[in-house]
């Protein structure tokens, strides 16, 4: 049996926003770009189906989720 492992990446605007919190499916993993507003997604063998999401925060505060 062979393993299969998924790479994706995800890239926002970069718009004076100074931190990135980003949200995964269990099993996902981000294996670049953490903090910032562009990462890589390990999805490895066990990850599991879901949403990608992702909050934004400057001097001003905190967006919700994208």
């Amino acid at each position: 049996m062979y393993e299969y492992e998924w790479y994706l990446l995800w890239r926002l605007p970069d718009n004076g926003v100074t931190n990135y919190a980003w949200s995964l499916p269990s099993g996902a993993s981000i294996s670049t770009g953490s903090g910032t507003h562009s990462i890589t997604v390990d999805f490895g063998g066990n990850a599991l189906s879901g949403s990608i999401c992702v909050t934004a925060s400057n001097v001003c505060g905190k967006s919700g989720y994208m």
